[in-house]
């Protein structure tokens, strides 16, 4: 699976957050250190943006944030 497929949405963006908290640093600082902007990187956890690009950061999203990509595939 691609883990760039996992299913968007608030709780995807949630997680993602918190795991990136309990690694002692925060989505916006990982955001920042990559050069990525952070409103992309929302829009692409929660759906908003969903084409190529934003499932492809999803999936660099999940994979740094060390979540279980499994979790939240689509049905």
């Amino acid at each position: 699976m691609n883990i760039g497929n996992a299913v968007p949405g608030q709780g995807l963006y949630r997680k993602v957050r918190i795991a990136f908290i309990s690694k002692g640093t925060t989505l916006g600082a990982w955001c920042k250190a990559h050069d990525i902007n952070a409103a992309a990187a929302r829009a692409a956890l929660i759906g908003g943006w969903n084409g190529k690009g934003g499932r492809d950061l999803r999936g660099r999203l999940i994979k740094a944030s060390g979540i279980d990509p499994h979790k939240h595939r689509a049905a």
